[in-house]
C-alpha cells in the first residue's frame, strides 16, 4: 500500500514536476519545455531523468539484498588493526611505536620493501631482514611477532558467516604479509570458512592494483554489481567501485555490520 507513492516522492524531490513524477518517462516536447523552463538544454534534462532512475535502482537493489558476493579485507577486518599490531611489537622490541608504521607508510625505501613482498617479488626472510636492520634490531620473526598482536574481530567474522550460510558467496582479499616460513593466515581457516580466498602474493598483484579485484570477482563467480567489498584502506575502494562493485569503508564495525546488513538483507537471528 505504501509502496506506490515512494517513487514519485524521491523523483519529484529529484526536481521532476507531478506529471513527469506519475505519468511514466515524459515526451521530447514537455521535457524540453521544463528544460527551458529551467535552463537546461534536453541533453542535460535527459541526463538528470537518467541519473535519477539509477540512484532508484541503487535504492530498490539495497532494499531487496540483491547482492550476491561479499569480499573482505583481512588485516584491520577480520582482525583489529594492524597499524596497532605494528604499535605493540615497537613496545615489545624497545622502539618508539609508530617506528615501523613510519617505515612502511612514509620512507620510500621501507613502502617498497613492503610492496615487494606484497607482491611476491621478494621473501619473507628478505623482507624481515632488510627491516630489520633499518629499525637497528634482528628482523628474524618479524611477521610472526607482528601478528601475533592481532586479535579476531567477531561482528565481521559473524556476519561473513551468516552471509555464507544464506547462500552469499564470500571471500577474502589481502595483501599478503609472506607465507612462509610463517603462514599468517593460516591459524584462521580461511579456506573453511570463505568460498575464495585472494592473497596478493600468490597472483602477483596487490591491492589496490585493478588487476586484484578482477581476479576475486572472477573468482567469486559473481559480477562487481552483485557484489559488495569492505576495506579499512579508503585508497583501495576505487579500483572495486570502478568495477561494479559497492564498497565500504571500515572505521567502526558496528556500523559497517549494520551497512552490510541493510544491503544483504540481513539480520541477526
Amino acid at each position: 500500500m505504501c509502496g506506490g507513492p515512494l517513487i514519485p516522492v524521491v523523483r519529484i524531490a529529484a526536481g521532476a514536476t507531478a506529471m513527469d513524477a506519475t505519468d511514466g518517462p515524459a515526451s521530447p516536447s514537455s521535457s524540453a519545455v521544463i528544460a527551458d523552463r529551467l535552463g537546461l538544454t534536453f541533453g542535460t534534462m535527459m541526463g538528470r531523468r537518467q541519473s535519477r532512475l539509477e540512484d532508484w535502482a541503487m535504492v530498490t537493489r539495497d532494499m531487496s539484498g540483491g547482492y550476491r558476493g561479499l569480499l573482505l579485507d583481512f588485516n584491520g577486518v577480520l582482525t583489529s588493526d594492524l597499524f596497532e599490531a605494528y604499535g605493540a611489537f615497537c613496545r615489545e622490541v624497545g622502539l618508539p611505536e609508530g617506528a615501523l608504521l613510519g617505515l612502511l607508510k612514509d620512507d620510500p625505501d621501507g613502502h617498497a620493501l613492503l610492496q615487494d613482498l606484497e607482491r611476491g617479488s621478494s621473501t619473507q626472510p628478505e623482507f624481515e631482514q632488510a627491516i630489520g636492520q633499518r629499525l637497528g634490531i634482528d628482523g628474524t620473526g618479524l611477521v610472526e611477532r607482528v601478528c601475533q598482536h592481532l586479535k579476531p574481530e567477531p561482528l565481521l567474522l559473524d556476519f561473513a558467516e551468516r552471509a555464507r550460510g544464506a547462500g552469499v558467496r564470500t571471500g577474502v582479499l589481502t595483501n599478503s604479509l609472506g607465507l612462509a616460513p610463517y603462514n599468517p593466515y593460516a591459524p584462521w581457516r580461511l579456506a573453511e570458512r570463505f568460498d575464495v580466498l585472494v592473497i596478493s602474493e600468490e597472483v602477483g598483484m596487490r591491492k589496490p592494483d585493478p588487476g586484484i579485484f578482477a581476479v576475486a570477482l572472477d573468482r567469486l563467480g559473481v559480477p562487481g554489481e552483485a557484489c559488495v567489498f569492505v576495506d579499512d584502506m579508503a585508497h583501495n575502494l576505487p579500483p572495486a567501485r570502478a568495477l561494479g562493485m559497492t564498497t565500504l569503508h571500515l572505521t567502526d564495525p558496528k556500523q559497517t555490520v549494520a551497512q552490510l546488513e541493510r544491503l544483504f538483507a540481513l539480520s541477526v537471528a
